[in-house]
């Protein structure tokens, strides 16, 4: 009778070829070899998993099937390693750390005897050898063997290759023990090739000291140093997880590190038909933690093939050769002196609004004073730089009356700076691969000359990427709003390969372009993907804002990008109703005093000021009016704006100390100290302390003028907080923005740093000026967050209870990747507990769930219908498997209907719960639509959102096609919802949240009959979170910023930038109130007569971006025309008369 034993193994492959070689010696053992990758994903083990006599587990992980191992097995021998269930091996101690070595060792022979060990439990005959000790680390060379030390590599290495730099290689050690290295050995041959001396060497990501196993970073100290100082002038990193925690080690390295992956169990066949790229674990393992040791530029440079006995690893031979292409470039860039660099620096446009308003976009930042200050500082450096503007209005100004931009250079007649001729083209064009090709000439046509516009400032060239279709043209714009993968048109690719051929780097100036969005794989991506065909090989420095980690994480996977992060624009609390609250302090305290004179003329006072700035004031109830108007005005002066826009490398000193106190809050507290929490004093605002009002209060703390019984505890204090009022200060005059800029342009090792709100806490992302990160993906939700979005998802229950009377059967969200990076996944964890279900932890990262049982929750559990957005899709496909195994659990769960609406709908047909863009793709759609304003009614605007959003994601399930499933999923949605968590930018920034959001709650209503709730739940403060409607919403946001005298002011201290930014937020308002209709008359009104028909306003658009005027004046009589503003006849005459005066002026000529 044969002895059966179960290996369930990460290095599965490697058991393979050992027991291969064992199973003729020792025909009485069945021995079979499962991969735990495969399980991680499956969760499903062999049917017979009772039947085997001996079971070992080596997981590296976690993995849900662990506990049905331990429930079903009933094998005499288990043993568990780097699992959740070590703790259940029935071996001795001994006997484990002997198997152990076997392990670590690794190598056939090992392997063999581990196997061996286990066989003599059953067969006491079997012979076993000890373990043997193989080289932990070691220089690697296909020629030359192994080296463990590098002089005498170096001695060997110069007698045989010819070589003019010197880059580091780090691989596997297991690919060396195993004789697999084809793929590294093609890699070393193809840089050698091109002059590229290399030092590979192989090793283990950790150190264990248990076995002596010293890690990674004693093989960089020992291989890449020689003397404390570094050998190398590049590495590329072709391990998982992070290169190091020492990031001091690194900086002494000094060296870009380039990330190049090996792909698990695939073929190259598979890859490349994958449009994820890199599934889940591997994006986290091999791109996200790497990420976190300044790692840039990920490309996977091999795949497995199945063999009869294990899987090979073979080379991707079209991926290796641009790893190959970009080292060279950055070696170069390295190496050149700077006065013989020539750099690319690449403005962006928007089609939010017209072309010409919007060359620049850049998202809290001041692009053209920006782009003055870099090239003072590269003139400064020693690189090219002839005749520098004076400032950014100047350079704004050259491109307008040059009319340097692309709607010229697109059929317009402009001027242009370089011509691509048609024979060059075609040689480019000719390089493609041929799937490319057909489908460029299929979409586009034949290609002609491109023209590229721009401004020369002698090695420097300023340059505007191109739009993604030619906005001027209606059928261009059509084949976008119906296609969201459709491929770049002829111009896009010829700016880009005129880029790459006449430049050693190139700079893009702001959050955010469109290269890193276009269609191709998630992550990992090929030579047919667009965002690797424009960009190529080219060094890519990317200045982002320190706040979108999210967005900027795209630009770095799929840009290729070194980022250089910045600060947002300086920040200011609002204070606009201090006179309307004054009056409201004073009614309130002359009415508790019975003082009846003084509190009818406050009365008075508040009705008047009330209705000049829009307020609702109801006299016939007016106690209870005036409470709510003074906590809504409370409310409304917790909300930061941006006092203008941040210019690159500049120190904000006029307005730091405002913006230290949003970060520190002292007034939250004092308030504390003499018992008042102080959002029941937002709520609460009129309630008498001590003779003043709780609003009072807090209004004079704000401004530093203490009341007497509050002096000695304010004193108190600010003693206790000015070490970390010191903090915040010296952080943000350190900032080293254009320092890191330029030692980028050196080829230097640019140091990672963390990311995210600084308002909302997050002080150690700054400094900025650094290569930001964002999370491990198996991190989310955190433990914080999965409390705070508890406390969410109960308050919006109680919001939709008191709004529709009862609980909605189903609600949906709109996930985008930064909730789990800018909050740790609140949001998910709201969408987790309505489901009612619970992340299951160990340590600190999400291993599984656990269903709450409905006497726990005390409610029914809510469905949900989640609509990702592509970037979601591409950096949190984890999340996307999680919530969709919630939604699976919950279904199947034995409960009353009535408590369990998820399988209600089950059982209606409903499978799946994730929908998202189709692969490749990304946004909503009707944004497009909008913004260029060729669309005819709403339903095509619903149209477009359901074609753009029908594809349905899950575990197993990546991006199929389910339009019907998709609106069977919206019948019954009651609202839409999205978290919002940060004063740092909001809801009229960009057109995303109206063409997500708003989207889908116009795409409801056409589906339904009704428009459903859009809640935002405001947690920019986690302390004193709440649930608001889009109306109210869009009532703070304009009031802080678009009607607020201090924000305007501050935005034309930017001129033109300022200018087409105003514009921007007038065009998205519009958009809201295309789709989700939260715009009210007195908005548009108000936004009529304080920019379009003031004289002095108009002016000075005129002055600095008439474009954007124009635009906004369009914009109106649109909104008329289409009836979404009930304006008056008089109104609309007189904006199409200020219309026509615009008009007049720019055919003129600027």
């Amino acid at each position: 009778m044969s002895t059966s034993i179960l290996i369930i193994a990460w290095n599965s492959q490697h058991f393979h070829l050992a027991v291969h070689e064992l199973q003729n010696e020792y025909p009485n053992f069945k021995i079979t070899i499962k991969d735990v990758q495969s399980l991680n994903r499956t969760n499903q083990l062999p049917a017979d998993i009772s039947s085997y006599d001996a079971i070992i587990v080596n997981q590296m992980g976690t993995g849900e099937w662990e506990k049905e191992v331990i429930k079903l097995s009933k094998s005499k021998i288990f043993i568990a390693f780097q699992s959740s269930i070590d703790e259940h091996s029935n071996i001795s101690k001994e006997d484990y750390g002997t198997l152990n070595l076997y392990l670590a060792y690794d190598g056939v022979e090992n392997l063999k005897n581990f196997v061996k060990f286990i066989m003599r439990y059953f067969d006491a005959n079997v012979e076993v050898e000890k373990p043997r000790q193989m080289p932990w680390n070691g220089i690697y060379h296909p020629k030359g063997g192994l080296f463990e030390d590098v002089r005498k590599y170096l001695e060997w290495y110069r007698r045989h290759v010819n070589y003019h730099d010197l880059v580091g290689l780090l691989f596997y050690r297991g690919r060396y023990l195993f004789r697999n290295t084809a793929h590294i050995d093609m890699l070393i041959s193809e840089l050698e090739k091109q002059g590229i001396g290399v030092i590979p060497v192989f090793t283990l990501t950790f150190p264990d000291e248990r076995v002596g196993n010293p890690g990674v970073e004693e093989a960089i100290k020992k291989f890449f140093f020689v003397d404390g100082k570094p050998l190398i002038s590049l590495l590329l990193w072709g391990l998982y997880f992070r290169v190091s925690g020492d990031i001091e080690l690194l900086k002494r390295l000094d060296a870009p590190i380039l990330n190049i992956i090996e792909i698990y169990s695939s073929s190259p066949e598979e890859w490349r038909n994958d449009p994820q790229g890199l599934n889940a674990t591997a994006t986290s393992m091999a791109v996200a933690l790497p990420e976190f040791s300044g790692v840039i530029n990920p490309i996977v440079f091999s795949a497995e093939v199945k063999t009869p006995v294990i899987l090979k690893s073979v080379p991707i031979d079209e991926r290796i050769r641009r790893i190959v292409e970009q080292t060279k470039k950055w070696l170069k860039l390295r190496s050149m002196r700077n006065c013989e660099k020539r750099v690319a620096i690449v403005l962006h446009t928007s089609d939010i609004g017209n072309l010409e308003a919007n060359i620049g976009t850049a998202c809290g930042l001041d692009t053209f004073e920006s782009i003055i200050e870099i090239l003072r500082a590269m003139k400064e450096r020693g690189y090219e730089v002839k005749n520098i503007p004076r400032d950014g209005k100047e350079l704004a100004r050259i491109f307008l009356e040059q009319k340097q931009m692309w709607e010229g250079a697109l059929g317009h007649g402009m001027n242009y700076a370089f011509i691509i001729d048609s024979n060059e083209y075609s040689r480019w064009f000719g390089e493609l691969p041929s799937r490319n090709k057909r489908d460029m000439l299929k979409t586009w046509g034949e290609f002609e000359d491109v023209e590229i516009p721009g401004l020369s400032f002698g090695e420097v060239f300023v340059t505007i990427q191109p739009p993604r279709v030619k906005t001027f043209n209606p059928e261009d714009f059509h084949k976008l709003m119906h296609d969201p993968t459709l491929p770049i048109p002829h111009y896009y690719y010829a700016f880009y390969k005129f880029i790459n051929e006449n430049f050693d780097a190139v700079i893009h100036v702001g959050k955010h372009g469109s290269l890193e969005w276009l269609p191709g794989k998630s992550v990992g991506l090929s030579n047919e993907c667009y965002s690797d065909i424009c960009l190529h090989s080219i060094p890519n420095i990317y200045i982002y804002i320190v706040n979108n980690p999210a967005e900027g994480t795209q630009a770095k996977r799929r840009g290729y990008a070194t980022i250089i992060d910045h600060l947002p624009p300086p920040m200011k609390s609002s204070n606009r109703y201090e006179e309307l609250e004054v009056a409201l302090d004073e009614y309130f305290k002359a009415k508790g005093r019975g003082l009846e004179e003084h509190y009818n003329v406050a009365k008075k006072r508040i009705i008047e000021l009330a209705r000049s700035f829009n307020f609702e004031v109801n006299e016939e109830n007016f106690d209870d009016s005036a409470l709510r108007l003074h906590s809504k005005i409370l409310e409304q002066n917790e909300s930061l704006y941006n006092y203008g826009l941040h210019v690159f490398g500049r120190i904000n000193r006029p307005t730091m100390d405002e913006l230290i106190n949003a970060i520190v809050k002292p007034e939250r507290i004092i308030l504390k100290k003499i018992g008042i929490e102080y959002d029941e004093a937002l709520k609460n605002p009129s309630k008498s302390f001590n003779g003043y009002t709780l609003g009072e209060i807090i209004r004079m703390i704000k401004k530093g003028e203490y009341p007497e019984f509050l002096r000695n505890i304010a004193e108190i204090v600010e003693g206790e907080i000015v070490g970390f009022r010191e903090e915040v200060r010296s952080r943000l005059e350190n900032i080293v923005e254009i320092e890191n800029l330029l030692k980028a342009l050196e080829g230097k090792f640019i140091e990672p740093a963390p990311s995210g709100d600084i308002t909302r806490g997050r002080i150690e992302a700054i400094p900025t000026g650094f290569n930001f990160y964002s999370v491990d993906p198996y991190a989310i939700p955190s433990k914080t967050s999965w409390e705070v979005g508890k406390k969410l998802a109960d308050q919006l229950i109680q919001k939709l209870i008191e709004k529709e009377g009862s609980l909605p059967e189903s609600v949906a969200f709109i996930e985008w990747s930064s909730d789990p990076m800018n909050t740790d996944g609140e949001q998910i964890a709201e969408i987790l507990y309505l489901l009612g279900v619970e992340p299951a932890w160990e340590g600190n990262r999400v291993m599984g769930l656990r269903i709450i049982p409905l006497e726990e929750l005390k409610r029914p559990r809510v469905d949900v219908t989640v609509r990702i957005s592509g970037l979601f899709r591409d950096t949190f496909m984890n999340l996307v498997e999680l919530i969709d195994e919630a939604t699976v659990k919950v279904a199947t769960l034995d409960e009353p209907l009535e408590m369990n609406y998820v399988r209600k709908h089950f059982l209606d047909g409903l499978r799946y719960r994730v929908f998202g863009d189709k692969p490749g793709s990304y946004g909503a759609g009707v944004n497009h639509a909008i913004n260029s304003s060729h669309w005819q009614d709403e339903r095509e605007l619903a149209e477009i959102y359901t074609n753009w959003g029908c594809y349905a994601y899950g575990k197993g399930v990546f991006g199929i096609k389910a339009k019907e499933e998709f609106k069977l999923s919206l019948k019954n949605v009651g609202a839409i919802i999205r978290n919002h968590y940060t004063d740092e930018w909001d809801i009229l920034d960009d057109d995303c949240p109206y063409a997500f959001q708003g989207g889908l709650a116009l795409t409801v209503e056409k589906l339904t009959g009704r428009m459903p709730e859009v809640l935002i739940v405001d947690t920019r403060n986690p302390e004193s979170t709440k649930v608001v409607n889009g109306r109210e919403e869009i009532e703070r946001v304009v009031r802080k910023t678009l009607f607020n005298p201090d924000w305007i002011e501050g935005m034309k201290k930017h001129g033109y930038k300022g200018a087409g930014d105003i514009m921007k937020r007038i065009v998205n308002l519009f958009g809201w109130q295309a789709t989700a209709k939260v715009v009210d008359d007195w908005i548009f009104n108000e936004v009529a007569e304080r920019y379009v028909l003031n004289d002095e306003m108009r002016r000075w658009f005129m002055d600095n971006n008439p474009y954007a005027i124009e635009e906004i004046a369009r914009r109106l009589m649109e909104a008329y025309k289409r009836r979404l503003w009930n304006a008056s006849e008089s109104m609309i005459e007189k904006i199409e008369n200020v219309y026509a005066e615009i008009e007049g002026y720019l055919e003129e000529g600027i």
